[in-house]
């Protein structure tokens, strides 16, 4: 079990990165996190890649993103039985219309089985994604709060790892 938290990354939280840090700090933060990928104290699961990438022009977030997926030694996927799950107690944070394969309910699965499985002591869920549009959909933070589990935003979590003194006010 790993004593200091595992974060797993919402697609939200790592696009924020850009309103979160100033501009010339970014680049240090990204190496930053990908000492923290490499030891295993950040992880996110694949879908959040899709989400992040595809853009038309390649941003920090998406090149991070594309540059630690390779790197990342904390595990990826949950557990089925984890994805079931989230299912059964917050379907909603999917909406119903959806067409793709969104990433919200394997990074609170992730989240689950890196709790659960006891392969960290505190895992927490780094999102921005804080607004429920009922009846379309509730919020990574709501589900969160029916599971059970930690989360913050990419502001708190930039000062938990130590990079406060470069936010934005």
């Amino acid at each position: 079990m790993v004593d200091e938290p595992i974060y797993v990354l919402d697609a939200s939280a790592i696009i924020a990165i850009k309103q979160v840090v100033r501009a010339k700090e970014q680049w240090g933060f990204a190496k930053h996190l990908e000492d923290l990928v490499e030891s295993g104290r950040i992880t996110f699961p694949q879908q959040v890649a899709r989400e992040v990438g595809g853009q038309q022009h390649i941003d920090l977030p998406e090149a991070w993103t594309l540059g630690v997926e390779p790197d990342i030694v904390a595990p990826r996927r949950p557990d089925p039985q984890y994805v079931e799950e989230v299912m059964t107690v917050a379907p909603d944070v999917i909406e119903a219309t959806a067409e793709n394969d969104p990433a919200d309910p394997y990074v609170l699965a992730l989240a689950l089985h890196l709790w659960r499985d006891n392969q960290a002591e505190e895992c927490i869920v780094v999102t921005e994604d804080k607004v429920d549009r009922p009846p379309l959909k509730i919020s990574i933070r709501t589900a969160c709060r029916r599971l059970g589990l930690d989360f913050m935003d990419t502001r708190d979590f930039a000062e938990a790892i130590g990079f406060g003194y470069v936010l934005r006010a």
